[in-house]
């Protein structure tokens, strides 16, 4: 029963996502970078991998490592998933790319070196 009812998902997600690629006219790549039209749920999943959520205070949540492929699906599958994504997380997000974190973590970076320098000529 649990079996039938989640390939029944599985099923509707892929029919969901072919149907909304072909309306929007995109592309998603595939495993050797190809771009098509009719990606797997299974191939769509394993490129979900690997994003992270970046803590910097109580108030402040980052999703990291989200790529365009990643946001192109979410943004096709449209706003409830996009809400219930959020709700997961019981925060308010936002999504920034590594190379966002990136320089996000080097002004962090520079800012607490600056701060500790002048502490310590006041010293």
């Amino acid at each position: 029963m649990i079996m039938t009812l989640s390939l029944l998902i599985y099923a509707t997600l892929e029919c969901r996502i072919r149907t909304a690629l072909d309306k929007e006219n995109e592309v998603f790549p595939n495993q050797k970078g190809k771009p098509i039209s009719n990606p797997t749920t299974r191939w769509v999943f394993q490129r979900f991998i690997g994003i992270h959520e970046l803590t910097l205070s109580q108030d402040q949540v980052l999703i990291v490592n989200l790529t365009p492929p990643q946001l192109l699906i979410l943004r096709l599958l449209g706003h409830k998933f996009q809400k219930i994504a959020a709700l997961a997380l019981q925060q308010q997000v936002a999504y920034f790319t590594p190379s966002t974190v990136a320089v996000f973590t080097a002004l962090a970076i520079t800012t607490a070196s600056r701060i500790s320098v002048s502490d310590s000529r006041k010293a």
